[in-house]
């Protein structure tokens, strides 16, 4: 099979090049900080870590201004589609299981995201 299995973007296109990028970083990170569509309104922005609170909104110094989009973009993104786990149980958890490897580095995988700041 040779379709894209990964995103991509059009060479030259730094701007969506970072918005798919960091959106990708938004759903690993949201699942190594257990933090799923269904819990997002209460785990992402009450009682939540500094880092917790740029990712998602809460807090001013969010990376959507970087970005170009607003405070809320990854908290808008975990809810309607949900963390790493969420979204790959969705589309090939019936037919692959996840790995050891392809889990969150907190759970003994490869998988990390860059910290937001």
């Amino acid at each position: 099979s040779r379709e894209p299995l990964a995103p991509a973007v059009v060479d030259g296109d730094d701007g969506w090049l970072a918005i798919v990028s960091w959106s990708v970083n938004a759903t690993f990170f949201a699942d190594e900080s257990g933090i799923t569509s269904a819990n997002i309104d209460d785990a992402g922005r009450r009682d939540a870590t500094p880092e917790i609170s740029r990712a998602f909104g809460a807090d001013a110094t969010s990376t959507g201004a970087a970005l170009g989009l607003d405070g809320e973009w990854a908290y808008r993104a975990i809810k309607q589609v949900g963390n790493y786990q969420e979204i790959y149980d969705t589309n090939l958890g019936a037919f692959l299981p996840r790995g050891t490897l392809n889990r969150s580095y907190v759970d003994g995988g490869l998988l990390y995201s860059p910290p937001f700041k």
